[in-house]
């Protein structure tokens, strides 16, 4: 009796996790398209990439090495390497910034003398060190193109938008039916599930573990649990305008960011490969 009570519960709960799906589905095909966006070709504002390490020495160069390869003037582009690291990821580290620091490159490796708030705290760090009006925040396993700022940015013509976040693409989608089937899923939570709940403001939240944004006009950083995405080039950016007095904030930013800024967050880079 209690193995049929198990099943009959958990199909249950399928069906209406199926259910709930199909509504999804069908709310985003109802949506209309999306407006265009300006493609920053010039007057590009000063943007600071975040990206915040911590004992990640597989990626840590491919990551760097993608975020300097964006296209966007130089003077008008700063990053910064939050470093937390206690392995040989502080020494590769090392190595690659002050290769791009020959090329021109303004990017900074940050530590701490502790690691308070953790990732939060680091993020948090990092804006005290930048006056950018734009913070972009990639995680250690993401790699975003090069035109990435150029195809988010115009998301802020509009002054109403806080943070804007494209959805992610996949690196190694077709390694092996488990990543097939992981991609799927993570697609269809960018391409239905998010896609309605941005155009109807129903959420703040960016979905995805904490990687990459870009902050607007946020006059401080309040509590609220959610993670950041990643991008997929071809994907736009789902953009949520907060509801008047409400300060929305990265899961990535999580308690620490307490601090009152003005800035705006874009969130996305392409493809997470672990």
């Amino acid at each position: 009796m209690i193995a049929v009570a198990v099943v009959a519960a958990t199909s249950l709960l399928l069906f209406a996790f199926g259910l709930n799906l199909l509504y999804l589905t069908v709310r985003a095909m109802r949506l209309g398209p999306p407006a265009a966006r300006r493609l920053a070709t010039a007057g590009e504002p000063r943007v600071c990439v975040q990206i915040p390490i911590y004992n990640e020495r597989y990626v840590v160069e491919r990551v760097l090495d993608a975020v300097c390869a964006i296209d966007w003037p130089r003077d008008r582009f700063e990053v910064q390497v939050l470093d937390d690291s206690d392995d040989e990821t502080v020494q590769i580290l090392a190595r690659r910034v002050a290769h791009w620091r020959r090329k021109g490159i303004g990017v900074t490796q940050l530590r701490r003398t502790a690691r308070a708030g953790f990732k939060a705290g680091a993020l948090a760090y990092g804006l005290e060190e930048t006056d950018a009006p734009f913070v972009a925040i990639f995680d250690a396993d993401f790699v975003p193109p090069p035109d990435f700022l150029r195809r988010t940015i115009g998301a802020f013509d509009d002054p109403s938008i806080a943070f804007a976040q494209a959805r992610w693409g996949h690196l190694d989608e077709g390694y092996s039916l488990f990543t097939r089937l992981q991609a799927m899923a993570i697609d269809f939570h960018f391409l239905v599930a998010r896609t309605w709940t941005s155009a109807t403001a129903r959420s703040c939240a960016a979905g995805g573990p904490p990687t990459s944004k870009t902050w607007s006009s946020l006059r401080s950083c309040r509590s609220r649990s959610t993670p950041t995405g990643g991008s997929n080039p071809a994907g736009p950016p789902g953009a949520f305008s907060p509801p008047s007095g409400f300060s929305a904030r990265s899961c990535a930013c999580t308690h620490a960011l307490r601090s009152s800024f003005r800035r705006r967050c874009i969130s996305s880079p392409m493809g997470s490969a672990r």
